[in-house]
C-alpha cells in the first residue's frame, strides 16, 4: 500500500470518528438520563415498600447500554440500592440487585466492589460463613486491579 494511499485512508478514518463522536456522546447523554429516571423510580418503590417490583425495575436500570468508563456509576448506584434494602431488611432482594449489577458490569474492580457489598449483606443477615467468602472474593478482585 502506497504512502499516499494509507494518508487517505488516514484521513478518512479520522474524519469517520469525529462525525461518529458526537453521536456516541449525545447517545450517553440519552441513556444517563434514562439510567437517572429509573433510579428514582427505584428509590420510591423502596420508599414506598414495594419491594416485589424493585428486581424487575433494577433489571431494567442495569440492561441500559453504559460505556465502560462510566461503569463506577452504576456499581455507586446498586451499592445504593443494596443499602436501602438491607435497612428494610429486604436481604433476598438487595442479592438479585447485586447479581444483576454483577451480570452487567465488565470490569475486576467493578466485580470486587459488588462483592464486597455482597458480603456486607450477608454479615447483615447473620450469616458471617457466606460473608466471609465473598469478603474473600472481593480482596482478590480488589487487590488484582487498584487502578481500576
Amino acid at each position: 500500500m502506497s504512502h499516499a494511499l494509507c494518508r487517505s485512508l488516514l484521513v478518512v478514518l479520522m474524519t469517520c470518528l469525529t462525525l461518529v463522536s458526537p453521536l456516541i456522546a449525545q447517545n450517553w447523554d440519552e441513556d444517563r438520563s434514562q439510567a437517572e429516571a429509573q433510579y428514582e423510580y427505584i428509590k420510591l418503590l423502596i420508599k414506598n415498600g414495594d419491594f416485589g417490583k424493585v428486581a424487575q425495575a433494577t433489571g431494567e436500570f442495569f440492561s441500559i447500554r453504559f460505556p465502560e468508563s462510566e461503569e463506577h456509576h452504576f456499581v455507586d448506584t446498586a451499592e445504593r440500592i443494596s443499602t436501602a434494602l438491607t435497612k428494610e431488611e429486604q436481604f433476598e432482594v438487595a442479592h438479585s440487585v447485586l447479581d444483576q449489577a454483577l451480570k452487567a458490569c465488565r470490569k475486576d474492580h467493578s466485580h470486587g466492589r459488588l462483592f464486597k457489598e455482597k458480603a456486607w449483606v450477608f454479615k447483615k443477615q447473620g450469616n458471617d460463613a457466606e460473608a466471609m467468602v465473598y469478603f474473600e472474593k472481593a480482596k482478590k478482585l480488589l487487590s488484582k486491579d487498584p487502578d481500576r
